[in-house]
């Protein structure tokens, strides 16, 4: 640049100040609202810092949050699994168990007379309620044992005369069902041996 483009850019520019003057009202009304801008500004950019601080908070909870989740899931499937494990030798167990006493409870149905076998198997059916089956042969081995123990047939009694020692002996030696019943166990021996024998 020349001298001269100098000098008239200085020119130019002394007389755009000199055209461009501002009261002092003016420049604090413009300082204010520049103030007021500035002020507006730092507090949306606080309230913008702020929703991104909390953004990345809740994005990080939620990735501790599905990272615990999976943990817990990966926990939970563990747990399933030695419950499918336990749950299954129990079952194993009961069907050992289950198969040891459905042989028990047939070996004590063969065990039974022949016409009784028959008549459960009748009542029954082919394939029956191991708990039922169980029951059946329960009731027909406490009724065959009841008619195993019965009691001997009664021997036929004759009237004999009392040796005179059982008291309530009357008429013709035969005592009533209430002496009978005062009587001490050696009277009643006695009195059965000498009357029944």
């Amino acid at each position: 640049m020349t001298d001269q483009e100098r000098a008239a850019d200085a020119a130019g520019a002394v007389a755009d100040s000199a055209a461009q003057t501002v009261s002092r009202s003016e420049l604090d009304e413009a300082i204010k609202r520049r103030s007021s801008a500035l002020d507006r500004a730092r507090a949306a950019e606080e309230r913008l810092a702020t929703l991104e601080e909390a953004q990345a908070e809740k994005a990080k909870a939620e990735k501790e949050a599905q990272g615990r989740f999976q943990e817990l899931a990966v926990e939970a499937e563990a747990k399933a699994e030695a419950v499918a494990k336990d749950l299954e030798a129990a079952r194993q167990r009961l069907e050992r168990l289950s198969s040891k006493h459905r042989q028990s409870v047939n070996a004590r149905l063969e065990a039974l007379p022949e016409d009784t076998r028959e008549h459960l198997a009748g009542r029954l059916g082919e394939s029956p309620d191991l708990d039922a089956l169980e029951d059946a042969v329960a009731l027909a081995e406490s009724l065959q044992n009841q008619t195993t123990q019965a009691a001997p047939a009664p021997r036929t009694i004759g009237a004999q005369p009392s040796a005179g020692r059982v008291g309530a002996v009357s008429g013709v030696g035969k005592a009533s069902a209430e002496d009978v019943a005062k009587m001490t166990h050696a009277q009643r021996s006695e009195y059965l041996k000498r009357f029944y024998s």
